[in-house]
């Protein structure tokens, strides 16, 4: 859980993050907890450090992960941090 901050920036210290042996697990930023339709996601078009949107997910299954391997991220401790009114997510590695 990302702890509300100043200027609605959201952050934790020190998460332990495993994104997989494939690159292929992430996590999901979502805005209203018990309500799991609204979940923070990358921009159409794909991994391509274009941008975090807000979308709501109300088909069938899980919605789509935020991937950091994707984008060049390993494996480890970070400190993450979340504006919630530019979108801009940082991970920083530890």
């Amino acid at each position: 859980v990302l702890e509300k901050g100043p200027d609605r920036v959201y952050s934790a210290e020190s998460l332990s993050l495993d994104f997989g042996d494939a690159g292929d697990v992430g996590f999901r930023l979502h805005t209203i907890k018990g309500d799991w339709n609204y979940v923070y996601t990358y921009k159409e078009g794909g991994y391509d450090n274009s941008g975090i949107q807000l979308a709501y997910h109300d088909e069938g299954g899980d919605p789509p992960q935020i991937l950091p391997a994707k984008l060049g991220f390993a494996s480890g401790t970070y400190d993450v941090s979340f504006n919630i009114d530019t979108a801009l997510l940082t991970l920083t590695a530890k």
